[in-house]
């Protein structure tokens, strides 16, 4: 039975006279869960024992038009000359350029999944410190 037509049909029940323990014994679940839907109900109302999506919000940090911005300095098409492809564009310089021009406070481990959404590859790693290039990321701000 699907969960909101089971916490309905649990409250409904409750509601026609029969006690919680009744009721739970009836549908297979535990008093205290009846109980809890009942409360929710009546403080909450019926909206409440509804089904809403679960897990986390799709959404992420940044907006879309945010978003947008970030790749397009990335790929070069941005009006600035001091902004552009020639950077290296590491998940941690993505990550302050974020910070700097938004305001805005991103793992990066979310700027990995935001390069990859994007459709960057990983930055590849270097065998030799002497072969990295120091983090190179423009003063910008607005």
């Amino acid at each position: 039975m699907e969960q909101q037509k089971l916490r309905l049909e649990a409250v409904a029940t409750v509601e026609k006279g029969k006690t919680h323990k009744e009721t739970a014994a009836m549908f297979g679940i535990a008093r205290s869960t009846v109980t809890r839907w009942v409360m929710t109900k009546k403080y909450s109302g019926e909206s409440a024992l509804r089904s809403h999506k679960r897990g986390r919000h799709p959404n992420l940090r940044l907006k879309n038009h945010q978003a947008d911005i970030i790749v397009k300095i990335i790929t070069g098409k941005s009006p600035k000359p001091e902004e552009g492809p020639n950077l290296p564009w590491t998940r941690k310089a993505v990550q302050v350029l974020i910070e700097r021009r938004f305001h805005v406070r991103v793992s990066i481990w979310t700027v990995g999944r935001y390069l990859k959404k994007w459709g960057y590859p990983p930055h590849k790693h270097t065998r030799r410190k002497s072969e990295q290039n120091n983090l190179n990321i423009p003063a910008m701000v607005e």
